[in-house]
This record gives C-alpha cells, sequence and structure tokens, in this order.
C-alpha cells in the first residue's frame, strides 16, 4: 500500500502589500556588539508563490525590496559597503524542524545606478576596500546571496551572506622580504 501525498499551489499575480516588513538579525559584531541586520519590505505590487505539501512542508516565493546594515566588509574609510536592493528573489521554506531564508539579486548596480532610459549602464562609482594583503578598487557591491536557517521568526541560527563586485584594480600589499624597503 502506498501513502498519498497532497499538494497544493497558489499563485497571486497581483498581490501586494507596501506596509509589509520583516527584520532578521544577522550578526553581532565581535567588539561592539552591534547587531548587523537585513529588513525586507514588500511593494504595492507582486507576484506570490506558495507551494505546500501534504508533509508539512511549504515554499513561499516572491519579490522584495530590502537593505542589509552590515559591519563588513568595509571601505578603506571605515565605512561599511551599501546593500541594498529593489527587486530581489526572495524564498522561504519550511520543511519539519527548519525554515530556510534565500535571498538573491544579482542586479544591484543597475536598480542603485540606473543608466537613462535604452542605453545600457556604463559608469557606477569606484570604492576603495583593504585588505590584510591588498588594496582593491571595487564596484559598490553588484549581487547579494543570503541564505540561511532560522531560529526564530527574526534571527539567523546560521547563514552565508556572499556579495559579489566588480573589480577594477588590485595592489597588492606584500610585506617584507616580498616588497621592496625603498
Amino acid at each position: 500500500m502506498s501513502a498519498t501525498v497532497g499538494i497544493i499551489g497558489v499563485t497571486d499575480l497581483f498581490a501586494g502589500n507596501r506596509y509589509g516588513k520583516q527584520h532578521y538579525d544577522l550578526w553581532a559584531n565581535e567588539t561592539a556588539g552591534r547587531l548587523s541586520t537585513a529588513d525586507i519590505s514588500y511593494s504595492k505590487q507582486f507576484g506570490l508563490y506558495f507551494l505546500s505539501i501534504q508533509a508539512g512542508e511549504e515554499l513561499l516565493s516572491t519579490n522584495v525590496s530590502f537593505i542589509a546594515n552590515i559591519d563588513r566588509p568595509v571601505k578603506v574609510d571605515d565605512s561599511p559597503v551599501s546593500v541594498k536592493g529593489s527587486n530581489a528573489l526572495f524564498y522561504q521554506a519550511i520543511i519539519p524542524g527548519k525554515k530556510i531564508v534565500l535571498l538573491y539579486d544579482s542586479q544591484l548596480l543597475l536598480q542603485n545606478y540606473p543608466p537613462p532610459p535604452n542605453t545600457p549602464l556604463t559608469q557606477v562609482p569606484q570604492q576603495a576596500l583593504a585588505l590584510t594583503n591588498g588594496l582593491l578598487t571595487t564596484t559598490p557591491v553588484s549581487g547579494v546571496v543570503l541564505f540561511g536557517e532560522l531560529s526564530n521568526p527574526t534571527t539567523f541560527a546560521q547563514a552565508r551572506l556572499i556579495l559579489s563586485f566588480g573589480l577594477f584594480n588590485l595592489t597588492p600589499a606584500l610585506p617584507d622580504p616580498y616588497a621592496a624597503s625603498r
């Protein structure tokens, strides 16, 4: 005898909630204790996809705007990089005992530095990032992936935040004996 599994899917291409917001705590700074966070918001109209399986698994997918207030990486002036977008893919998956969140946006440069109508994006500002072994001149954040499991509705138990940048220049800063002493 085989088990029967029920599945229901709901699609709403005209969902809307301009006042809807969600807040997530990412991590606390080791020295200052300041929280890095991600805040998402919904718009007046967006597509919503919901799938529920009888075994207790659910998936919600939509588009959101977001701002990540993070303490790292920092630019050479010690200010954090700006991470915000207006059309990210957002997924929430619930399986028994786990709630998983995925936020993905690869078009941050177009959203934050839009070119004139009917022209390609050709100019973006440059920023400098300093690492222990190099100085990088990059674009602002061009893409983001946030993936993790929640321990409660607003806090990640564990997560990965991946930021992508375009690279203009890399200047190595190698310690002696690799660097010249003059």
